[in-house]
């Protein structure tokens, strides 16, 4: 429907085509030749039951594949945000954060000696982590604030690589479906496992996590990137796309309900319609509109039925239909922010220090990303993320291309959405759902530029051009 309404302005003409990049073609190489793997791996794992050999097969792989070809590394690395819980190596080191170490040491092997592509919001998230750094010299736990601040730095680094790495439209689909797989399977350990941890209100209440110990919150965060993904793959070209699409959506959702993490379940259904209004054009949003009311209104009666049937305990069904944020202890927690915000309004209290200010007896989190910036890092913060988010929100309005805009919008909207009850700044999914935002801007504004490029030189061979320019 997207790509009947809408297209890149010049490839709707006869005569322009997008011509498919090498980095595309060898990111599918390397998806069949892991695949081989996957498939030589569950041979052995069927003939000799030795699980750790059919994981070492597939992982050793994956490993040389990525510092072949960073773009499949970020696959890798994306598909491992919504398991990673229940893959553990130790407390303090996830396979993610391993497959993190391989996809720094390619980046740094393939583009040592290649010029760097920076981009001018970039300079903005730099500025916010530095203006963290500097707020450990007063905060009552400049430790704290410091590896906090160089998690944030690691993540921005991460968008640097995707920015120098995934330069067109198809090889994004393809690394950003790590996050569709990830979620998929992380979704079918939650539906199909018994794996649950207990909610601190009460004994009865019983969360789907994927190992003991694991974040419920978390899970539902990575869950709601994956749903996002794949409601992107329903709107592109091909019916197999769609029929997977729609076989996922229901599955992911279903394990967000379990996970009973009210807002990122909220968003993940309501922001792909918001997206998809905000970013039509004018002459086609009544009709997206009403999709946005027939979609909402299915969600809706889907979470009632899913709410009063057995896969929810009493305990749980009361939790989710009566417990508001008075009765979760959010509105304590935002009135603490506002009352210490007051005697420290300008530079804060610290990165991520909200639970060492002094009126926090309990030491709780904000479970609000606004006050939660807003007190550690003062207005000076709160002002450098606010500019990052409407900057990246006038550039992704403008982009010709909407599937890209419907990514970018919907990227941009989810962290903040969830930040009304989440402390997510210092999370990975935030900064990973900028950083998405970054690299479509980029790809659209390419785009726009071959387009004009093949408007102006209709008999223009691209290829000859790139070849004979190096």
């Amino acid at each position: 429907m997207l790509e009947q309404d809408y297209y890149l302005e010049g490839y709707g003409q006869p005569g322009l085509t997008e011509t498919v990049s090498e980095d595309y073609l060898r990111l599918v190489r390397c998806f069949w030749v892991f695949g081989t793997a996957a498939v030589i791996a569950a041979a052995v794992f069927v003939f000799t039951g030795n699980l750790a050999l059919a994981g070492g097969i597939c992982g050793f792989v994956g490993v040389v594949l990525s510092v072949f070809h960073i773009p499949f590394g970020l696959f890798i690395l994306f598909s491992l945000l919504s398991i990673e819980n229940a893959v553990q190596l130790h407390p303090y080191f996830t396979v993610s954060k391993a497959m993190g170490v391989v996809v720094l040491f390619s980046f740094l092997l393939h583009m040592f000696r290649a010029k760097l592509i920076f981009d001018r919001n970039l300079n903005l998230m730099g500025a916010f982590v530095l203006w963290g750094v500097c707020t450990s010299i007063w905060s009552k736990s400049p430790y704290w604030a410091l590896l906090n601040c160089l998690s944030v730095a690691l993540s921005i680094g991460l968008i640097v690589i995707m920015l120098n790495t995934v330069q067109d439209k198809k090889s994004l689909f393809l690394v950003l479906s790590g996050f569709a797989a990830g979620a998929f399977v992380a979704s079918f350990m939650v539906v199909t496992g018994r794996v649950a941890e207990r909610s601190f209100s009460s004994p009865d209440i019983e969360r789907a996590t994927l190992s003991e110990g694991a974040n419920t919150l978390v899970l539902a965060l990575a869950l709601g990137l994956g749903f996002l993904v794949v409601f992107y793959m329903f709107f592109m070209p091909g019916k197999l796309k769609k029929i997977a699409a729609i076989g996922l959506l229901p599955l992911i959702f279903l394990a967000m309900v379990k996970t009973q993490s009210r807002m990122p379940t909220f968003a993940a259904i309501s922001i792909p319609v918001f997206a998809l209004i905000l970013g039509s054009k004018s002459q086609y949003r009544f009709r997206y509109f009403c999709i946005a009311v027939i979609l909402g209104l299915i969600a809706y009666v889907s979470i009632k039925l899913v709410i009063q049937s057995d896969l929810m305990t009493e305990a749980a069904r009361k939790r989710l239909t009566e417990q508001g944020f008075g009765e979760s202890g959010r509105l304590q927690f935002w009135k603490w922010g506002l009352e210490a915000f007051v005697y420290r309004p300008l530079h804060g209290y610290g990165f991520n220090n909200f639970h060492l200010i002094p009126n926090n007896v309990g030491q709780k989190a904000a479970h609000n990303t606004f006050i939660a910036v807003m007190v550690d890092t003062g207005l000076i913060g709160l002002s450098l993320a606010i500019a990052i988010v409407i900057t990246l929100y006038k550039q992704v309005m403008r982009l010709s291309d909407v599937g890209l805009k419907w990514l970018g919008l919907a990227m941009l909207m989810y962290p903040m959405m969830t930040g009304i009850t989440v402390t997510n700044y210092i999370k990975k999914d935030f900064w990973y759902a900028l950083g998405i935002v970054v690299v479509v801007i980029h790809i659209g504004k390419l785009q726009e530029e071959r387009a004009r490029e093949q408007l102006e030189y209709p008999l223009y061979d691209t290829e000859l051009f790139q070849k004979a320019n190096g």
